[in-house]
């Protein structure tokens, strides 16, 4: 307005905190003593407990890291939906004894300090805001629909902060969560038709002639559709951003999520013990043995069959996708394994050619005769591409600030080039941004 104060100096003025600004800074301080704890362990276990727990993977062994995300079980290591459920379920079952509406209330409670603890990541508020549409109506004695709360989670959240809709993240833990509401429930009936068990004979109390109980549906195979869910849901990314399809994330899935469960409650406890010396060393001790399957997984050589580099516009994947998620949705059985044979044979090398011979121009797809130079666009760092007749080598990889340079840049990069073999691979000095997409490539790719 019309008044204004001149100061000679900031240090005359004291600011008065808000109350967002003591959530925040309750936050920060609380997030910072958590980190304390577990970088005082400093092993490969309080590495893992971070990255479930804050979705901090600065602590993870590059080669761990690497696995998980090319064994398409890197939600694993990114907070979200799935550690806000799984946290949940436990707090709801640890408040048993309570009221249904206390029960509620301590949820509520604890999501919000889970989420103010961890930070306000995209794929963390999205889903706490969903939690919030369902325990208002589980409170309000109304059944809650689940695609209503993705709807009513994703508009408001949309408001808050609408920038994040061209972040890769939102988008994933989105697809996936439409995903697993709209095709979970058609796929549990279809794969129900060939694995249905027997059911126990008459109900109890009945004669001869009473109606038996209805068949009983395996327990697995509600995690089986869960996965196959959220695997064609998030297929369009998978292949068009990230350039690996991972088929064996369906079935390791059904191992991975449930111990996930299982780790993430002894997690919690062990940041909570952890001054306590007896307390903190057996707790670590049981997380330690729980986290070995981890440390497994990054045993596991990169390539077929456990994931496939591939170059897919996303357009067309996402195309594919659409008609299998419709076609389970509607529960047409024929239509689905048309579609899913259709997109299994796009997605694997046979399709390639194919696919590619029409988007690149007859130079691209000719052999080169003679010796070519290619400098990759990597940002700050090097990348070069040294390449003679079918015969190529790679100088150094990029890598500079953010990890993932491997992915986004220098893999896309080679398989448009038709490169689909390095015969040597050359490191002129390890700096961050000439070495880091080289150790990432041979993470990735076999």
């Amino acid at each position: 307005g019309r008044w204004r104060l001149a100061l000679p100096s900031g240090r005359r003025l004291e600011t008065e905190p808000t109350a967002a600004d003591r959530l925040w800074g309750w936050s920060r301080d609380a997030r910072r003593r958590i980190d304390e704890r577990l970088r005082r362990r400093e092993a490969d276990d309080s590495a893992l407990a971070a990255a479930l727990l804050l979705g901090d993977t600065s602590m993870l062994p590059a080669s761990r890291l690497a696995a998980l995300r090319r064994l398409g079980l890197g939600h694993l290591v990114a907070v979200s939906g799935l550690h806000l459920g799984l946290l949940a379920v436990g707090v709801c079952s640890v408040a048993g004894p309570l009221a249904f509406r206390w029960r509620l209330a301590m949820v509520a409670v604890f999501l919000g300090t889970f989420v103010a603890v961890v930070g306000p990541r995209p794929a963390l508020v999205r889903a706490a805001l969903m939690a919030l549409v369902v325990l208002v109506s589980l409170a309000l004695e109304r059944r809650p629909e689940g695609l209503n709360s993705w709807e009513r989670g994703h508009l408001n959240f949309n408001h808050v902060k609408f920038i994040v809709l061209d972040e890769v993240a939102f988008q994933l833990t989105a697809a996936a969560t439409l995903g697993l509401l709209g095709m979970t429930p058609a796929l549990r009936e279809l794969l129900d038709l060939g694995f249905r068990r027997p059911s126990n004979g008459p109900e109890i109390g009945g004669g001869a002639g009473a109606p038996r109980s209805p068949p009983r549906r395996p327990a697995w195979i509600s995690a089986l559709a869960a996965s196959l869910a959220a695997h064609v849901a998030t297929l369009p990314w998978a292949v068009a951003v990230f350039h690996l399809w991972s088929p064996a994330s369906i079935l390791l899935n059904l191992l991975a999520v449930p111990w996930t469960a299982l780790i993430l409650p002894v997690a919690v406890v062990a940041v909570l013990v952890e001054p306590w010396a007896g307390l903190g060393d057996a707790a670590w001790w049981l997380f330690g043995a729980l986290a070995a399957p981890y440390a497994w997984l990054a045993a596991l050589p990169p390539g077929p069959p456990w994931s496939f580099v591939v170059l897919r516009p996303f357009g067309v994947t996402a195309a594919l996708s659409l008609v299998l998620g419709v076609a389970v949705a509607r529960r047409r059985a024929r239509a689905a394994a048309a579609a899913t044979a259709v997109t299994c044979l796009f997605l694997t090398p046979l399709g390639a050619r194919s696919t590619w011979s029409s988007l690149r121009s007859a130079a691209d797809v000719a052999a080169v005769d003679s010796a070519e130079l290619v400098v990759l666009d990597v940002g700050q760092g090097e990348a070069i591409l040294l390449r003679d007749g079918r015969h190529a080598a790679l100088v150094d990889g990029g890598g500079w600030r953010s990890p993932g340079v491997a992915q986004r840049v220098v893999l896309p990069a080679l398989l448009r080039l038709g490169v689909r073999r390095l015969d040597g691979v050359v490191l002129t000095h390890p700096d961050r941004d000439h070495c880091g997409g080289l150790l990432e490539l041979t993470l990735l790719v076999p």
